[in-house]
């Protein structure tokens, strides 16, 4: 999920360019570096656009923003897509930090004082037209198909940044495909997830050292 209710880019055709783009921009020539800054500043192509407004964001806890599926998945016979909402009665707003890591020590800070709650909401599709499956960045009509709280997921109190535990964060594998054949991500964009978030993965491990394995239960 991401703090946006739209995904970037409409298919695989439009996304391909823009990783090119990202890849001019930290790669390039000072004059490649300087055109595609200008376009991700200037253009009103949709892409740039709905990036201009997802990074515009400067949230100061993860712990403390809603966050959205954008691309839908299987509800049974159905179609859906997902959202998580924060709780934050009684927690203390997270401090302004001026670090590169004030998104990690504003979870810190939360949870060892509170654990961390979000209501988990769910879209369903009830027009294919109007609510398409191949297009994540139209979004669903919310007064046609409000989003429904299903269930809560709480976060302990804890400490999670010893040593081990930092590196056990840094070789878990993560993917929308990790979920049961009922509700399974649909379109076209997750189907590439699929095979581009397990190659990410797989080179990660191998920069790393270390083996792709699933976290055991202790």
């Amino acid at each position: 999920m991401i703090d946006h209710p739209v995904f970037f880019v409409r298919n695989v055709a439009d996304y391909v360019p823009l990783m090119e783009d990202f890849r001019r921009l930290s790669m390039g020539n000072i004059f490649s570096k300087s055109a595609t800054g200008l376009k991700f500043l200037f253009s009103p192509d949709y892409k740039h656009r709905i990036l201009r407004k997802t990074g515009a964001k400067r949230p100061d806890s993860p712990l403390a923003i809603r966050y959205w599926s954008t691309t839908p998945s299987k509800l049974g016979p159905l179609a859906m897509k997902f959202s998580v909402r924060p709780d934050l009665t009684g927690v203390r707003p997270a401090a302004r930090l001026d670090s590169k890591d004030k998104l990690r020590l504003a979870m810190s800070e939360h949870l060892m004082l509170h654990e961390a709650r979000f209501d988990f909401l769910v879209q369903i599709q009830i027009d294919p037209v109007a609510m398409p499956v191949e297009d994540p960045t139209v979004p669903w009509d919310e007064t046609a198909s409000p989003y429904i709280k299903v269930a809560s997921i709480r976060i302990p109190v804890q400490s999670f940044e010893s040593k081990d535990q930092m590196a056990f964060g840094e070789n878990l594998s993560f993917t929308p495909w990790h979920s049961l054949l009922d509700h399974r991500p649909l379109g076209g964009i997750n189907r590439t997830r699929k095979e581009v978030y397990a190659a990410i993965a797989a080179r990660r491990h191998e920069l790393n050292g270390v083996p792709m394995r699933e976290p055991e239960d202790k």
